[in-house]
């Protein structure tokens, strides 16, 4: 499942995949017509390494 930032249709910026921990309570919150709330860090995972974007989400 694609997470997309509102008004931009067009760029999912981070997935929900069957193996997340948490997908159980991600589509609860959805399909009681709640929403996700969330921000893109930029993390480097080891010295030296490239940055990747990391999508932080609240429920």
């Amino acid at each position: 499942m694609g997470i997309w930032l509102g008004g931009h249709p067009k760029t999912p910026i981070g997935w929900l995949y069957r193996k997340d921990g948490n997908r159980d309570a991600v589509l609860q919150k959805l399909d009681t017509g709640g929403e996700i709330t969330g921000h893109i860090e930029q993390r480097i995972r080891r010295q030296g390494g490239k940055p990747q974007k990391v999508v932080v989400f609240w429920l």
